[in-house]
C-alpha cells in the first residue's frame, strides 16, 4: 500500500471526519485490522484520540501520488 495522505471516515450519526498525516496512516491499517478479524477495537485516529469501531459507518482513504 502506497502512503495514505487523507481518511475521512463517515460515523453513523453522519456526521464525517477528517484526518490527515500520519495519524491517517496508522488509523487505516487499524482500520483494515478490524474488517479482517470482525473484533470491535477502538481505532486511534491521534495522539491519545479514539474511536469505538461500533461508531463507523464507512470510511475512504487517499494515497499519496507516485512520483
Amino acid at each position: 500500500m502506497a502512503k495514505v495522505k487523507e481518511l475521512k471516515i463517515w460515523y453513523v450519526d453522519d456526521t464525517m471526519r477528517t484526518i490527515i498525516g500520519e495519524d491517517a496512516e496508522n488509523a487505516v491499517i487499524q482500520l483494515f485490522k478490524y474488517s479482517k478479524t470482525g473484533y470491535p477495537l477502538f481505532i486511534e485516529v491521534g495522539k491519545g484520540d479514539c474511536i469505538g469501531s461500533a461508531q463507523i459507518a464507512c470510511f475512504r482513504f487517499i494515497e499519496e501520488e507516485a512520483e
